[in-house]
């Protein structure tokens, strides 16, 4: 068990050896010749033998797009000496602005715990408002005040500034055009977008596109449930469902609730109180007309009603009681006579009449 544990610890500080000595080649390659990367502050130093004052020494280093050098800590204080480099040198603490606040020329916040000197600061004379630092023999960094106009050897720092969105060994990379931002700026070492991704996109570089049915900032937001498809799947910028709508939804991303069956239920009932409207309107004029086609015998029955005074008075003598109408009834049989001889005529005259129009049919025909 102990052995697999100082494996895994001799990975990781394999790993660690490695990022280190990356981001050491990428450093090495951003910084100029004779300059000397600093890992932690991802700056370029580089100690100028030139004895100078506290002003003039500043004005070298802006030349060469940096100042003297700040925030001072033990990696840079190897960077400085780590070729054994012996003196003392003017760095950026100050307290020109108020005697006694000791600050660095990019920050306006007093610093405490200096590494002084033994006796340090003085401000012998009232004049001491710069500071120099100076190596032990133990390999102690030591800092004293001193008066700005005195002739010493200075540190200069600049931070390489990849411009257009550049990054990398020479400024050779393009930021990715999906980094957050109005500039889509990433950090000048690594492509990190410091701002963040465009919608859609995620990781340091925000190169990787949202999956798992994500969209949207940082990849935050889930597909619609109601989203067509076996996966419910979307665009991964803005949501919109690939494979149209689940029944009953509509819309880009399938979260409106469809009218659609809503009209068709309306139309088929709309419909249906149609069809019955026509047909309470069909019975109702039927009842209103009543049949319109006399029968034959119905004609007949009318000739009667208007038949001559004569048949009138038989049957009225019928009626009245004529006494040869006792036991064999005479007059009821005559009475029957005379119907049945009109009902001969009248046959008669419509077989005529059929026969007549045939015969002209005929002789049309013929014609």
């Amino acid at each position: 068990m102990s052995k697999l544990l100082l494996d895994l610890a001799l990975w990781i500080y394999g790993v660690y050896l490695l990022l280190d000595f990356s981001l050491c080649i990428t450093m090495t390659e951003l910084c100029p010749f004779e300059w000397r990367p600093s890992l932690t502050s991802r700056s370029c130093i580089k100690l100028f033998w030139k004895q100078k004052p506290w002003k003039d020494a500043r004005k070298i280093c802006q030349t060469h797009g940096g100042d003297l050098l700040t925030n001072y800590d033990k990696e840079k204080r190897d960077v400085v000496y780590g070729r054994k480099h012996k003196g003392r040198f003017w760095i950026g603490l100050n307290d020109r602005r108020k005697e006694g606040n000791f600050e660095w020329l990019d920050d306006n916040q007093t610093i405490s715990n200096i590494p002084w000197a033994s006796s340090e600061p003085d401000n012998h004379n009232g004049r001491e408002d710069c500071v120099a630092m100076f190596d032990t023999p133990q390999r102690h960094t030591q800092m004293q005040d001193r008066d700005c106009r005195d002739y010493m050897n200075f540190i200069c720092e600049f931070f390489p500034v990849c411009t257009s969105n550049t990054f990398g060994v020479n400024c050779s990379e393009i930021c990715n055009p999906k980094c957050g931002g109005l500039n889509n700026a990433c950090d000048t070492f690594s492509g990190y977008c410091f701002s963040g991704c465009d919608d859609g996109y995620t990781g340091e570089r925000c190169e990787d596109p949202c999956t798992n049915n994500t969209f949207g900032k940082n990849c935050s937001e889930m597909c619609s449930q109601t989203c067509g498809g076996l996966k419910n799947a979307c665009n991964h910028v803005n949501g919109f469902c690939l494979s149209g709508c689940d029944d009953g939804y509509e819309g880009k991303r399938c979260r409106t609730q469809s009218s659609k069956n809503d009209v068709f239920y309306i139309a088929a009932v709309m419909a249906a109180l149609m069809f019955l409207l026509i047909v309470l309107t069909s019975v109702i004029i039927f009842f209103r007309r009543g049949p319109t086609k006399k029968t034959e015998k119905d004609d007949f029955e009318s000739e009667e009603m208007s038949a001559s005074p004569d048949g009138q008075d038989s049957v009225s003598d019928v009626s009245s009681g004529n006494p040869d109408s006792s036991d064999g009834h005479p007059s009821f049989h005559a009475s029957n006579e005379l119907v049945a001889s009109r009902s001969n005529v009248h046959t008669t005259d419509v077989s005529n009449v059929r026969f007549s129009n045939f015969s002209a049919n005929s002789v049309s025909f013929a014609k």
